[in-house]
């Protein structure tokens, strides 16, 4: 087969040329196939609304080639009783129908269902429903090419139960549910069913043996079902897999764990985008496992990972166009390491920076960054993955694909500011004249941080390109790229150049700031006199700032319509920001504010109780001061050095309600350390740290025990690294933890345990 080197269109960016990376593709080698529509499957869960999810799949979803969507939602999962006749009626449960830890289900015929309470499974509740199995699986079906993927509930539920749900999909309905996952994460504490109703905790054994269980009841219904776990992420938790391939192997159709490839809010971008490579390690391990306990059907047994995302908190980055990017690599990632289906988490999102492929938008959903990666998917790559290399350049990922009708390259460039030219060595395949380049970035789509919604949300751009010898191609800044080369043969015809328009620069701040925090800014170009993004290429534009604070860079690179900077104040005062470019210019004014903390006490102890819920390694309870008669926590220690794992004294795992975490910048409390406390002359400190799902140590300061002793000293530990300001709103927990170096006895006390609150 003819070989040809050719590059498709050229864009060019003054000033910014450099040599060219050669990427190879070699059309004729497949190195890896999977029904992409299976690697783009959703969760959908109970607590969603039946007509936003009958919407989506009539509207933003019926664009996408999804496969699978897995139901009923996650955790949700162990606690879900997905038929409730004979124990709900009228939304009235009948307690006389929970008999040895279960409830019993008159399952000759269908009513919604209704989740029990995680540690109490005798009380249902109904009303956390708001769809229930049937309207799921009617809603779901109406996809031209989606099938559910049911998650069983192994946690506070029975084989006969997951056995029915079979019978009724497949036997009594026409379903189609093919894939059957047990249980979710049950090796967590968070899970219902992790703690057993004998009061012992899930274990891998037991999860196995139930595992056999519940199979055997389900295929003995329906012998062409597949049924996969152990539903666990590989990196994060007990091992499930060796014990389940070890122990039940010949009963696993295929395995499934969860992957969130990050859980730190404040990971640079960098390590974001690095993480798109730890997929394979994992594959690796797994399929060493199956090799070793089931080698006779390592063909057989499926890979699938039933929830991912890049990241496992909610935060900043949800709706930007970064998930775009990542999203659009790591579909090319699970292909290419042997993955056979997924389920990203989850559908729906809202202001709470979720994990949605759709965001709330008035009355109904839009898609976001990680939708439009999903739709480059659906409607330009293929199924068969074939042979690409790229010379060194860590910013760019390629990932091709082909089908018998065209050439899929996809070219995704990481970097905020380097553009990449590329230049193509195809083999194995000669193209028509005519192809397409389909893009996705700033142009298409701009999430604005400050007004919570897109700016602008088109989708990716498609135009049409000749495809010649000889000729480079830049893949501009932040920006994924696919060129679809058509077989020889296959007729086209050139779209129209689109008329920029007139350009007009805009300078995107918040109005206010807080005077020790720094703010994200954003130059963009519009067509001016519209809110559309300017079309037109433009290069560099140059920066300048009034008043007292620093620019991150003096220039942004405009390849899209938006550039990305930061603005790090020296203090409270008026800052003016201003864009220069092509003889336009935009300015705009961030007014910083001083920061004055509020103190607020929380805890006080006066009731004689702790309302909230707490844990100690050691002994604690809350004790009133004799000479004061105020209450106090005491902790007592016998003889002992703290120190790691056992140097947790007081947690307090759960905020009261009300607490506005978002503007949380420290903690105050009161210590008190008798003169009868036995500290050795290396003495030991004591240290506040606060917890968040966007940061899991979030330390605030420490205090030299010996400095409380003898009296009553109140304590400010304000956050030092700001960086962890912006995970506050998720904030859950305060830990007080202490380190001795020697053995201490005797008690000390804590009181006014509160926080430092910044203004709103």
């Amino acid at each position: 087969m003819k070989r040809m080197r050719f590059i498709v269109g050229c864009l060019v960016l003054c000033g910014l040329a450099a040599q060219a990376n050669t990427i190879r593709v070699d059309a004729g080698k497949a190195i890896g196939a999977a029904q992409r529509a299976h690697l783009m499957g959703i969760n959908i869960a109970v607590y969603n609304s039946p007509s936003d999810y009958s919407k989506a799949i009539d509207g933003p979803i019926s664009e996408l080639a999804t496969g699978l969507i897995r139901m009923p939602g996650g955790s949700v999962s162990d606690k879900y009783y997905w038929n409730g006749n004979g124990v709900v009626s009228n939304g009235v449960v009948d307690q006389s129908k929970y008999k040895d830890g279960y409830w019993q289900i008159d399952y000759s015929d269908y009513r919604p269902g209704f989740a029990v309470d995680n540690q109490d499974w005798s009380k249902a509740n109904p009303d956390f429903i708001n769809m229930d199995a049937k309207t799921m699986h009617e809603i779901t079906r109406k996809h031209s090419t989606a099938r559910n993927l049911v998650t069983v509930n192994m946690g506070s539920g029975t084989p006969e139960m997951a056995a029915e749900w079979v019978r009724w999909a497949n036997m009594q309905n026409d379903y189609d549910v093919e894939y059957w996952e047990l249980g979710n994460e049950l090796n967590g504490e968070w899970e219902t069913g992790h703690v057993m109703l004998d009061g012992s905790k899930m274990t891998a054994d037991k999860y196995v043996a139930r595992y056999i269980e519940f199979v055997k009841a389900m295929k003995a219904v329906d012998p062409s079902i597949k049924v996969g776990g152990p539903s666990c992420d590989v990196e994060h938790h007990d091992d499930y897999f060796e014990p389940l391939l070890r122990d039940a192997g010949e009963y696993v159709d295929f395995i499934t764990l969860h992957y969130y490839s990050l859980r730190n809010s404040l990971a640079p971008e960098k390590e974001l985008f690095d993480g798109l490579q730890n997929l394979a390690p994992v594959m690796e391990h797994l399929n060493k496992l199956v090799e070793q306990y089931q080698p006779a059907r390592k063909d057989e047994i499926e890979y699938s990972i039933t929830e991912w995302n890049s990241k496992l908190p909610k935060d900043q980055d949800a709706y930007r166009l970064f998930n775009g990017l990542w999203f659009s690599a790591w579909i090319g990632e699970m292909m290419a390491e042997g993955v056979d289906s997924a389920t990203v988490w989850d559908m729906f999102s809202g202001a709470d920076n979720g994990h949605g492929l759709l965001v709330r938008k008035g009355a109904g959903y839009v898609p976001t960054g990680r939708y439009w990666a999903f739709w480059l998917w659906s409607n330009y790559m293929a199924d068969t993955l074939v042979e690409t290399k790229v010379a060194d350049n860590e910013n760019l990922h390629v990932y091709s694909t082909r089908d018998e009708d065209a050439l899929y390259v996809m070219v995704m460039n990481e970097s905020r500011t380097e553009p990449a030219p590329v230049s193509l060595d195809i083999r194995g395949f000669v193209p028509a004249r005519i192809g397409s380049e389909i893009t996705l970035s700033s142009s298409e789509y701009f999430w604005n941080p400050y007004l919570g919604a897109a700016d602008w949300n088109n989708g990716p751009s498609v135009k049409s390109i000749v495809v010649s010898d000889g000729m480079e191609a830049t893949i501009p800044p932040y920006c994924v790229k696919v060129f679809k080369f058509n077989a020889q043969g296959v007729k086209g015809t050139l779209s129209k150049p689109e008329d920029a328009g007139s350009l007009e620069l805009r300078v995107l701040l918040p109005e206010s700031g807080l005077g020790d925090m720094t703010v994200e800014g954003w130059v963009r170009a519009f067509q001016a006199g519209t809110d559309l993004p300017y079309a037109g290429e433009l290069g560099k534009v140059r920066l300048s700032v009034d008043g007292a604070a620093k620019l991150s860079t003096a220039e942004v690179v405009l390849a899209g319509a938006a550039g990305r900077f930061v603005l790090e104040p020296a203090g409270p005062g008026a800052v003016t920001v201003t864009a220069d470019s092509c003889g336009q210019t935009a300015k705009s004014v961030v007014d910083f504010k001083p920061v004055d903390f509020e103190e607020r006490v929380v805890w006080d102890f006066e009731s004689g109780k702790i309302e909230e819920p707490t844990a100690s390694a050691y002994s604690y309870s809350v004790a009133e001061l004799p000479d004061t008669g105020n209450h106090a926590v005491r902790i007592d220690f016998s003889g002992v050095a703290v120190r790691q794992p056992d140097n947790h004294i007081f947690d307090i795992t759960k905020y009261p309600k009300g607490i506005p975490t978002e503007r949380i910048g420290g903690v105050v409390f009161d210590i008190f350390v008798p003169d009868e406390f036995e500290l050795d002359e290396h003495g030991g400190n004591l240290q506040a740290v606060l917890q968040s799902t966007g940061a899991y140590w979030i330390p605030c300061g420490q205090v030299q025990l010996a400095e409380s002793r003898g009296e009553w000293r109140t304590v400010r530990m304000e956050i030092p690294n700001k960086q962890f300001l912006k995970v506050m709103d998720d904030a859950f927990s305060l830990l007080f933890v202490m380190h001795t170096e020697g053995p201490v006895s005797g008690p000390i006390y804590l009181d006014n345990i509160g926080f430092m609150l910044r203004p709103e």
